[in-house]
């Protein structure tokens, strides 16, 4: 089960990375190349290790991170926000317009 989310967490972020528009781009390349570097330079041959093992250890940041996305592209092609204001003036109108004065 740990080697699984160590799997999906890499795989993770080696797929998301080249989906990253030009905008959002530098930032987790500089982080992710930094932190590669510096790891290198520090853990020399632990370095896979270390990355195995922090990816585990991230294993809840990274499920939040692959479903908050998710929800949103759904909440973005459907109009459920709209839709619910919408209705809740539709409402509100008719309770007005119905209460005595």
């Amino acid at each position: 089960m740990l080697n699984l989310m160590s799997v999906s967490g890499l795989a993770a972020l080696l797929l998301a990375l080249p989906h990253l528009k030009p905008r959002y781009g530098p930032v987790p390349y500089f982080l992710t190349i930094a932190s590669l570097v510096i790891g290198y330079f520090s853990l020399e041959n632990e370095l896979w290790a270390q990355i195995w093992d922090g990816v585990r250890e991230m294993s809840s940041i990274i499920l939040l991170l692959i479903i908050v996305p998710l929800i949103s592209w759904v909440l973005r092609e459907e109009n459920y926000i709209e839709a619910l204001i919408i209705l809740r003036k539709i409402y509100l109108i008719q309770v007005s317009v119905s209460m005595p004065v």
